[in-house]
C-alpha cells in the first residue's frame, strides 16, 4: 500500500471518530443529558457556575457542535476519496488546514453562545 493511500485512511479514521464523537455530544447536550464533569464539554467560567448554568450553556451551543461534526465528516469523505482515487500526499494536508480553520472558529463560537446563555457574567 502506497505511503499516500495510508495516511488518507488513517486521517478518514480519526475524522470519522472525531465527527461521530462530536455528534454524539451535540446530542447529549440538545437533550440535556450531558452532566457536569471534568472531562468534557464546555468548560467556562460561566457554565461552570451552576448546573443550571451547564445545562443552559450545552444546549445553546449544541448547533455549533453539530456543524463541527459535520466538518469532521466533509474531511473524512474528502481523505476517502484522496485513499481511492490515489491522490496526492499534499491533499491529505490541504484537508486538515482546511478541517482546523472550520473546526477551531466554531468551538469559540460555541464557547461564546454557551457563555452568554448561562446568564451574566460575575464582575469581581
Amino acid at each position: 500500500m502506497k505511503e499516500a493511500v495510508l495516511g488518507s485512511l488513517i486521517i478518514f479514521g480519526v475524522m470519522a471518530a472525531m465527527a461521530v464523537l462530536f455528534l454524539v455530544l451535540a446530542r447529549k447536550m440538545a437533550a440535556g443529558t450531558l452532566r457536569p464533569n471534568a472531562f468534557v464539554g464546555i468548560r467556562t467560567p460561566a457554565t461552570l457556575r451552576s448546573a443550571d448554568a451547564w445545562y443552559a450553556g450545552h444546549l445553546a451551543a449544541a448547533p455549533q457542535m453539530v456543524y463541527s461534526s459535520r466538518a469532521f465528516g466533509v474531511t473524512a469523505v474528502g481523505a476517502l476519496v484522496n485513499a481511492v482515487m490515489d491522490g496526492p500526499k499534499w491533499v491529505v494536508g490541504v484537508l486538515m488546514i482546511a478541517n482546523s480553520l472550520l473546526v477551531l472558529p466554531l468551538m469559540v463560537w460555541a464557547a461564546v453562545v454557551a457563555g452568554r446563555a448561562a446568564g451574566p457574567r460575575v464582575r469581581r
